[in-house]
């Protein structure tokens, strides 16, 4: 009888909006950038220098826990509200705010 090996490190599934990085949270994540278990969301693991989210001062780290006033429980969820408001003619990067949690609340 042979021993299992051993499962590898559970790997982020990653999704690019807006020039930012986004990852559901898993433990592995929620333990690299000290994130509550309490906390909801999509994390942000990079940001594009160029982006308009690099402007609105958002940082790998910081979570996303709604798009448009809908909660978003991983990273498909952000790029499936992103897609549908540019479908809808809006601005998905009007809504970023340099917020411990970003959040998008509001349209203008």
């Amino acid at each position: 009888m042979s021993a299992k090996p051993p499962e590898p490190a559970e790997k982020p599934v990653t999704q690019k909006a807006l020039g930012l990085d986004l990852a559901t949270l898993s433990k592995d994540l929620r333990t690299r950038y000290k994130v509550k278990d309490s906390v909801k969301g999509v994390i942000i693991t990079s940001v594009d220098g160029t982006s308009d989210a690099a402007e609105k001062r958002l940082s790998a780290g910081e979570v996303i826990v709604e798009v448009a006033q809908e909660a978003v429980s991983n990273a498909a969820d952000v790029k499936k509200r992103v897609d549908q408001l540019k479908k809808d003619g809006r601005n998905p990067s009007s809504c970023w705010s340099p917020t411990p949690t970003a959040s998008c609340g509001s349209w203008r």
